[in-house]
C-alpha cells in the first residue's frame, strides 16, 4: 500500500494540510484510492502536533482486500467446535418435527462457512462496526453413508471494532457483537432458524472470527509524514470517518 499527493499542500501560519491519494497493490491488480471530492473536516489539534484521518469509504476498500477467507469445511466435533454436541441435539430436534424418514437425526454434521458479499465498516460516534456475512451449509450423513444436505443459513454479522496503532500501521480487532440468521434454502422442509442464533454465533465467535482477526493482523500501512512517528496516538471515531492524532 502506497500513498500519494494528490494536491499541493495548503499551508497557513498555524498548520500544513496535506491529502492523500492511497493506492493497493494486491494479486497483480493496482486499486486507486482517490481522496474524496468533499470536504473533510478533522477534529481541533488542541495539543497534538498532527492529526491523520481515514474516510470509511477508504477503509471499506482495503477491508475488502484484507479479508479474504477461504471456504471453511469441518466436521462439527467438540474439538473444533466446543458445543458441537447441543447443535447436532437442536438440528435432530427441528428434523425430527418435518416426519422426514431420510433425513439423519443423530449424526455428526459436516459445516461449510463461506464469506459472501462486501465487508464494510460502520463510522459511528465514538466507535466502529465492521459488517459482513457467511453463508453456513448443514450436512449430514444419511443412512446410506452418503452426504445429505440439509440446509443452507445465511449470517449478517456485525462486529464491534477495536482499533490501535503500532510501529506506523492501523490494527483493527473484532468481536462478534451481533447477528441476523435467515433460512437461505432447505431440503428437509421449513426450519425454525430463532432456535439456532445462539449455536450459531458461539460458533462463529470460534471458527470464523479468529479468522477475520487473523487477516486484519497485517495491519493497514500509515503514510509517513515529515518522519513523524506515531507517539500514544488518540483514536477517534466519527461519523463520516476515523482518525487518529498524536503529538511529533
Amino acid at each position: 500500500m502506497q500513498y500519494q499527493l494528490a494536491c499541493l499542500p495548503l499551508i497557513t501560519s498555524s498548520h500544513v494540510t496535506l491529502e492523500f491519494d492511497m493506492i493497493i497493490r494486491t494479486g497483480g491488480r493496482v486499486i486507486t484510492l482517490p481522496v474524496g471530492t468533499g470536504p473533510v473536516t478533522l477534529p481541533v489539534l488542541h495539543h497534538h502536533g498532527f492529526c491523520l484521518g481515514m474516510s470509511q469509504s477508504s477503509l471499506d476498500a482495503i477491508l475488502m482486500v484484507l479479508i479474504q477467507i477461504r471456504v471453511q469445511e469441518f466436521i462439527s466435533t467438540p474439538e473444533v467446535f466446543s458445543a458441537a454436541s447441543e447443535l447436532t441435539t437442536a438440528v435432530a430436534s427441528l428434523l425430527s418435527h418435518q416426519k422426514c424418514p431420510k433425513c439423519p437425526l443423530k449424526a455428526p454434521l459436516k459445516i461449510t462457512i463461506s464469506l459472501v458479499g462486501i465487508r464494510r465498516i460502520i463510522l459511528e460516534p465514538k466507535r466502529a462496526v465492521l459488517e459482513l456475512s457467511v453463508e453456513i451449509a448443514l450436512l449430514a450423513k444419511g443412512p446410506s453413508g452418503s452426504l445429505v444436505g440439509l440446509f443452507v443459513l445465511k449470517a449478517n454479522l456485525k462486529l464491534s471494532v477495536h482499533a490501535s496503532v503500532h510501529g506506523g500501521r492501523l490494527f483493527f480487532t473484532t468481536k462478534l457483537a451481533s447477528l441476523e440468521l435467515l433460512l437461505v434454502s432447505s431440503q428437509v422442509g421449513p426450519v425454525d432458524v430463532s432456535v439456532l442464533v445462539k449455536l450459531i454465533k458461539l460458533l462463529l465467535e470460534e471458527t470464523f472470527v479468529p479468522q477475520v482477526n487473523e487477516c486484519l493482523d497485517v495491519g493497514i500501512p500509515l503514510p509517513p509524514v515529515l518522519h513523524i512517528h506515531w507517539n500514544y496516538p488518540a483514536i477517534h471515531f466519527m461519523q463520516s470517518f476515523p482518525q487518529q492524532s498524536a503529538s511529533s
